[in-house]
């Protein structure tokens, strides 16, 4: 009889022990799941920010204050805000917190990938200010010369391509140190075993910082062609 209670709490400890384990992977993979559709929306709505982003640009020069704006109106719909006394001014303040993101360039990176700065169809500006020198001709393009500079004819040097890296939160719980450990390597530090000829692989700064803050990096790009002439204004020039 003391054999076959001492058996049975055996089992229950056993079975304790299981229920735990199997009930923290379970909550792992739920709090992935909710995780993902977060990212999932998140992405949504950067896709549609930074494709209008590049249009405010097209029409304005390529200037990074249009677009910035511009990536601002389509990413207030990531920043919340309870007070205001109407749906307006609760997208005022969620513009408004979505501007001072953008212009804290922390979580926030805005690259313009074309035209580059080594292109060679940049021309002096006879306008220029402080804040660009050169600019790329937009007028006329149907009789301009089709010759290739650089492998790029003057069709091409005039598409816009920006590409746009934002940090969004992680409000799921478990995940987030998760993703910050995994990402990080930061136990890789400390391995009693580590594998022969393995390296901890880098992050840039950005990347890094975005982890430490408990923030996924998103990517997005979008490409339009210009409706003015661009100009050399400047961009980031990483953002990993």
């Amino acid at each position: 009889m003391i054999n076959n209670l001492q058996s049975k709490k055996n089992h229950l400890g056993q079975a304790m022990v299981e229920m735990i384990v199997v009930m923290f992977v379970t909550l792992l993979i739920l709090f992935a799941i909710i995780h993902f559709g977060f990212i999932y929306n998140a992405k949504t709505v950067l896709n549609y920010a930074t494709h209008e982003a590049a249009r405010a640009g097209s029409l304005n020069y390529g200037s990074p204050r249009a677009i910035r704006y511009a990536l601002a109106r389509g990413l207030a719909a990531l920043t919340t805000s309870s007070s205001g006394v109407s749906d307006y001014d609760r997208y005022q303040q969620s513009q408004t917190a979505a501007i001072d993101l953008i212009e804290a360039d922390e979580f926030v990176c805005i690259q313009r990938i074309s035209p580059d700065f080594s292109s060679q169809h940049w021309l002096p500006d006879p306008n220029a200010t402080s804040d660009y020198n050169n600019y790329i001709p937009n007028d006329h393009l149907v009789y301009r010369s089709a010759v290739l500079k650089g492998g790029v004819s003057i069709q091409d040097a005039n598409l816009l391509k920006i590409r746009v890296t934002y940090c969004h939160k992680i409000i799921t719980p478990i995940i987030g140190t998760t993703i910050k450990r995994l990402m990080l390597q930061t136990f890789a530090d400390n391995d009693p075993d580590p594998i022969d000829g393995w390296t901890v692989p880098t992050t840039g700064s950005f990347t890094k910082n975005c982890y430490e803050n408990d923030r996924t990096p998103i990517e997005s790009q979008a490409i339009i062609r210009m409706q003015t002439p661009i100009r050399d204004y400047t961009f980031a020039s990483d953002c990993s």
